[in-house]
């Protein structure tokens, strides 16, 4: 297999652009796409379909990171496949026949390639970072319009795909935190959508929030869902609260309230006003800072075990 920079990957995942840059303008702001970002070169080394067939042929995916997506359902793959008696192989390819969306989740934890990226990508950005792969068959449309809780590298591998972006919807939430429940009935596309079309390199970045839906063009197409989730105030802010309720024993410390009677509200809301002005005065986030730095230094050196990589790389290969 060629070997390829997964820095400059990363960087080519933003156009090239200055990373001070796409955080200032791009990242949480905007859609952005990003043509011709990866070279075929190392497209080719990154991933490809038929990588993708020899993790799923050798069984290294697990079958419960594998989900089927067809007529508004999905469907786990190890619950289609108890049910068949059939192997993981064979009603992957019956589904994808029938018109059938593949979806692999944390394909980085189970590719040497994918791994690296991701490890790189969560450096870059300082935030958590996982890909999946979506293979859909020609002419079949992906996921009904929806938004991420993520920000997301859309990376085109084979064929086309046009991308819808719907900036306006109901109940338009910004930036939703990732428990932000998902209601297709509460959010409903309006307005017109910007089209954007994807061929092989292309990256088009989607901050989360953003409704979008894909549809497949007259060939199949593969890309990468590359996510990023950083941290946000609310993550530190919610982690500076713990730390005080570990060394503050006021913190910790029962509400005194009743379920029939609001006697105390008053009291207690004031209380609470205090504990807030205690935590604002004494918070000092440079020591979380440091652990999540420590994390994600962690994470990113974490390798993909030698014996599937080995196993991976001489299937390949041959």
């Amino acid at each position: 297999m060629a070997a390829f920079d997964v820095v400059a990957l990363t960087r080519d995942l933003i156009g090239g652009m200055e990373l001070d840059a796409f955080d200032r303008d791009v990242r949480e702001k905007q859609v952005a796409k990003f043509e011709s970002a990866i070279s075929q070169e190392r497209l080719a080394a990154l991933f490809t379909l038929s990588k993708l067939e020899t993790l799923l042929k050798m069984e290294a995916v697990p079958a419960v990171y594998v989900d089927l997506f067809d007529g508004g359902n999905l469907r786990r793959l190890v619950d289609v496949q108890s049910k068949t008696g059939k192997s993981n192989v064979a009603v992957i390819a019956e589904n994808l026949r029938r018109g059938a969306t593949l979806r692999v989740r944390d394909i980085d934890k189970f590719d040497s390639g994918l791994s690296r990226l991701a490890r790189a990508i969560r450096n870059q950005f300082a935030a958590q970072s996982q890909i999946n792969v979506y293979l859909t068959p020609a002419s079949k449309a992906g996921f009904a319009p929806h938004f991420d809780t993520t920000d997301v590298f859309v990376l085109q591998c084979l064929g086309e795909k046009e991308w819808r972006i719907y900036p306006n919807y109901t109940n338009k939430v910004e930036l939703p935190l990732m428990e932000t429940p998902w209601d297709p009935d509460r959010f409903r596309p309006c307005g017109p959508a910007q089209s954007f079309t994807l061929r092989p390199g292309d990256v088009l970045y989607v901050p989360r929030g953003e409704m979008h839906e894909a549809f497949c063009a007259e060939r199949e197409s593969m890309h990468l869902t590359i996510s990023i989730a950083p941290l946000t105030f609310s993550d530190l802010l919610a982690k500076a609260l713990k730390a005080a309720a570990e060394s503050d024993v006021r913190f910790r410390r029962r509400v005194p309230w009743s379920v029939n009677a609001e006697n105390g509200d008053a009291q207690i809301s004031a209380e609470g006003t205090q504990l807030a002005l205690d935590l604002a005065r004494q918070i000092d986030v440079r020591p979380l800072l440091s652990s999540e730095r420590d994390t994600l230094q962690g994470l990113v050196s974490t390798e993909l075990p030698d014996s599937l990589e080995s196993a991976i790389k001489s299937a390949v290969e041959r």
